[in-house]
């Protein structure tokens, strides 16, 4: 697994907070995501609405692919990890993850499922 650094650019996100009872909730709250703001729209919501914009900082971040089942992404955090602690940095804040490549729908035996994990870091 390669480790390198580099500049990730900032990205707005939306939060939504309540109980998902199945699969078939989750594709109707992403329907209505998309109806309200469509896929590329970022704030402009009422102020009543239960979805949240928030913005992630530019930042550096030590990045590694994990191209395996989705179920290994919290082992995967393991060697980065201590990259980053044997270079001397520090975490700067949550780690992100994009998925590049993935089934639909999601399947914790799918080898491959293709992610990147961005973990903002920061000298010591």
């Amino acid at each position: 697994m390669e480790i390198l650094t580099k500049s990730i650019g900032h990205k707005w996100f939306f939060v939504l907070r309540g109980r998902i009872g199945t699969c078939q909730n989750v594709e109707q709250i992403f329907g209505e995501l998309y109806g309200r703001l469509g896929p590329k729209s970022v704030g402009g919501l009422p102020v009543a609405s239960p979805l949240r914009c928030r913005e992630l900082p530019a930042q550096v971040a030590a990045c590694s692919l994990n191209c395996a089942r989705y179920a290994s992404l919290g082992s995967a955090r393991q060697r980065p990890t201590a990259w980053i602690k044997e270079r001397n940095l520090a975490i700067a804040g949550p780690p992100r993850k994009i998925y590049l490549q993935m089934s639909s729908p999601v399947r914790n035996d799918d080898e491959s499922y293709v992610t990147e994990l961005q973990i903002p870091v920061r000298p010591v």
